[in-house]
C-alpha cells in the first residue's frame, strides 16, 4: 500500500519510517496502483487537494482535525464530494473517530498520528470505500415499490435472501492478514495477561489470532480449537497450519504471538509488518522487563505498549508510561 498525501516531503519521510508504509506526494509521478490511497489533511488549500484526490478514482482518507468550525467544514465538504464517512477522521474527546462514529482509539495530545490513518486506508481498500457522489438519494424511510390496498386476507410474502458481504474462511496466516482491516499484535515473551489480550480483542469487536506452537486462548471462546474458531472470533496458527472459522469482512485482527524458537521467524515478521500497533507481554523483575523493552527496540521493532503479565510489576506503570508506552491490563490504560 502507498499513501499519496498533501504533506511536505520531510513529514512524508518521517511517516514512512515510522509506519513502514510509503507516504508519497499527491502529485507522485507514475501510474497509480490498485493499493494506492489518497490522504488529504486539513490545511490551507484543502479543497484543491481534495478535488485532486477524488479525481484519481482511488480510495480517499481525510483528516479533518478537531470538531471546530473549520473541522466541521472539512467534514461537510468531504462528505459532499462523496468521501465515505468511514474515511473522514476527527479528534473528539481525546479519541480518534470517523464521521460514521467508529472509534480508532485514544489520540495523542497534539493531534492525530499515522496509526488510525493507516487503519482507515487499509479498511477503505479492503471494503472498496471510494468517493461516490449520488445523483439521486432515497429519502429516509422511503417505501420501495407500489403500495397495496388493505385486504381481508393477504398472501404471505416469500422471503428472499439479500446478498450481503459474506464471511470468509481463511486458509492460512497470510489469508488472515490479507483479510484484516486493522491489525494489533501482542508479542508474548511470558505467560500471563491472557485476559487483558482477550478483552482488548472483544472490546474492539475483533478476531483474536493466536500464533504459537500450541493453542491456549481458545478456552475463552469454546471447548475446542475448532469450536472456538467456529465463533468467527478466534483463530489459531503455528505459522503453517491454520485453524479459522468464518471471518467477517475487514475485521480488527488482534494477534497473540509467542516469541519462541518454535514459531517461524517469517510468521512473526509477517504479523509485525502488518501491525498498526504492537505490544510486548512481559514478566519477571523490573530490570528484566526494562531489558526486554530495550532489546525489542534495538532490533528495530516498533513498540507501542507493554502488558505486565505479573501484577507485582504495577510499580513499573509510571515508568513505562513516561517512555510513551501504553500499559495494557491496568486501570487507566
Amino acid at each position: 500500500m502507498r499513501i499519496l498525501c498533501n504533506l511536505p516531503p520531510d513529514k512524508r519521510e518521517r511517516l514512512s519510517l515510522a509506519s513502514r508504509v510509503e507516504f508519497a506526494g499527491l502529485d507522485a509521478r507514475g501510474s497509480y496502483g490498485e493499493d494506492d490511497v489518497c490522504l488529504v489533511v486539513r490545511s490551507p488549500g484543502f479543497e484543491a487537494h481534495l478535488e485532486k484526490a477524488v479525481a484519481t478514482g482511488l480510495c480517499v482518507v481525510v483528516v479533518a482535525g478537531t470538531r471546530d468550525p473549520e473541522g466541521e467544514e472539512v467534514v461537510r465538504r468531504s462528505l459532499g464530494m462523496g468521501v465515505p464517512p468511514e474515511c473522514v477522521l476527527l479528534k473528539e474527546n481525546g479519541r480518534v473517530v470517523d464521521a460514521a462514529g467508529n472509534d480508532f482509539g485514544p489520540a495523542p495530545q497534539r493531534g492525530i498520528d499515522y496509526r488510525p490513518v493507516v487503519d482507515a486506508a487499509r479498511r477503505a481498500l479492503a471494503e472498496g470505500l471510494r468517493p461516490c457522489v449520488l445523483v439521486w438519494e432515497e429519502a429516509p424511510g422511503a417505501t420501495v415499490g407500489p403500495t397495496r390496498e388493505e385486504g381481508v386476507w393477504e398472501e404471505e410474502e416469500s422471503k428472499v435472501e439479500v446478498n450481503r458481504p459474506s464471511s470468509v474462511v481463511p486458509a492460512s496466516l497470510g489469508d488472515l492478514l490479507d483479510l484484516a482491516g486493522a491489525v494489533t499484535v501482542f508479542f508474548r515473551a511470558a505467560l500471563g495477561g491472557e485476559e487483558a489480550v482477550v478483552e482488548y480483542a472483544r472490546g474492539r469487536d475483533g478476531v483474536l489470532l493466536e500464533l504459537g506452537k500450541e493453542p491456549r486462548l481458545f478456552t475463552f471462546f469454546g471447548g475446542t480449537v475448532e469450536e472456538a474458531a467456529g465463533t468467527g472470533r478466534y483463530a489459531y496458527s503455528d505459522g503453517g497450519r491454520t485453524v479459522a472459522g468464518p471471518v467477517p469482512p475487514a475485521p480488527h485482527l488482534v494477534v497473540d504471538a509467542y516469541l519462541t524458537a518454535d514459531v517461524p521467524l517469517d510468521a512473526l515478521e509477517a504479523v509485525h509488518r502488518r501491525a498498526g500497533k504492537t505490544y510486548l507481554v512481559a514478566s519477571g523483575q523490573a530490570e528484566v522487563v526494562r531489558g526486554m523493552v530495550e532489546v525489542f527496540r534495538a532490533n528495530g521493532w516498533r513498540l507501542d505498549g507493554v502488558v505486565p503479565a505479573d501484577p507485582a510489576l504495577d510499580h513499573l506503570i509510571r515508568e513505562l508510561r513516561d517512555q510513551g508506552l501504553e500499559v495494557v491490563g491496568f486501570p487507566g490504560w
